[in-house]
């Protein structure tokens, strides 16, 4: 569904709902609840020419001149006048960004609708899934707390951090079934549970590292110390389920020798025993953690399962932070790699 390539099967699937759902022949009675969107997600991906005319076919109103569009801006949710309820998801708007590079005449309202309904029919995990959406840290703490759980550790960890909750629960549809909480579980399981589907979700919600990215923006402008350690969890299961599902086995090595500290890679080939190591950063890495890798090789030191690794791979998220760390290829058997935007992610070798 998502291949643009097929024009001629995407173009029929584009044109197959002009009749009911094009501005001049709408009949929508839902309730007007408009959604804010980011224009540079869509500048990202499709150009600030091809931004300026969808945004502007989105923001006009009988009688009104319609917006300037600016590359970057937030558009406000009373600029938009489509009546479209709940958020844009990730996967949504990239399908609408594909509608739109093929049906340049169709409006944003109608281009939502059936992005919405081609993304459902490719069984993707994104806005109207059904169930309970959780809004913000406040429902989440009210929808916990009236299923009777023990919130003693998990009230005041998200009230602290309401931020950056907020942000994850705008960027992404997170239902109170994603949730693995029950009355059962200690004060201390319930803060676990809640936090690792924070960790999880986006790897099943977000599709595109170029998606990813700028959900990574959002949540380090929302609560930045927190937040680095979160998206680089967040980052490293995305990679597991998007791009190395094969590689989701850890090798662990105990300290030794020169080593600073025990080391856990992050993914392991064990077709050719190369570790790798996934980096979500904004600059160079861990010197300490290279050198313990390099030591690691050198000294052909056994994992605690009894695998002597042959090279290190680091996975950045885009070319920029690879090439700034392009100097880890000095070092023997280290190679240095990003992950390509668009779908399916690829990752490219430096």
């Amino acid at each position: 569904m998502f291949d643009s390539s097929n024009k001629a099967n995407s173009k029929s699937s584009v044109k197959a709902g002009h009749d009911s759902i094009y501005a001049n022949g709408e009949k929508d009675s839902e309730a007007s609840i408009p959604s804010p969107f980011y224009a540079n997600r869509l500048q990202q991906t499709i150009g600030n020419k091809a931004v300026g005319q969808l945004l502007q076919r989105a923001i006009k109103k009988p009688g009104k001149k319609s917006e300037t569009y600016a590359p970057g801006k937030r558009i406000a949710e009373h600029i938009i006048t489509a009546n479209i309820t709940g958020s844009i998801s990730q996967v949504v708007m990239e399908e609408i960004q594909r509608i739109h590079l093929e049906e340049e005449d169709m409006t944003f309202k109608a281009a939502h609708k059936l992005a919405i309904k081609n993304v459902k029919s490719s069984n993707k995990r994104v806005t109207g899934r059904g169930g309970t959406r959780i809004t913000d840290s406040n429902d989440l703490i009210n929808q916990l707390t009236g299923m009777g759980v023990n919130m003693t550790k998990a009230d005041p960890y998200i009230t602290k951090h309401s931020a950056l909750f907020d942000t994850s629960l705008t960027e992404m549809e997170i239902l109170l079934t994603d949730l693995p909480v029950t009355t059962a579980q200690s004060a201390d399981q319930v803060k676990t549970a809640v936090t690792d589907t924070f960790m999880e979700m986006p790897s099943q919600l977000i599709r595109t590292v170029s998606s990813f990215n700028s959900f990574a923006d959002a949540e380090v402008a929302a609560e930045k110390s927190v937040s680095s350690a979160w998206k680089g969890n967040q980052f490293e299961q995305w990679v597991d389920v998007n791009l190395f599902p094969a590689y989701k086995q850890r090798q662990s090595f105990a300290q030794q020798g020169t080593m600073k500290k025990s080391r856990d890679c992050d993914g392991f080939d064990s077709s050719t025993d190369e570790m790798w190591d996934y980096k979500h950063v904004s600059g160079l890495v861990d010197v300490d953690q290279v050198d313990d890798y390099e030591y690691i090789l050198k000294n052909k030191v056994k994992s605690t399962t009894g695998v002597v690794p042959t090279a290190v791979n680091y996975l950045f998220q885009d070319l920029v932070t690879a090439q700034l760390n392009a100097g880890l290829k000095t070092r023997k058997n280290f190679r240095v790699w990003y992950v390509q935007s668009g779908l399916p992610p690829q990752p490219v070798q430096i």
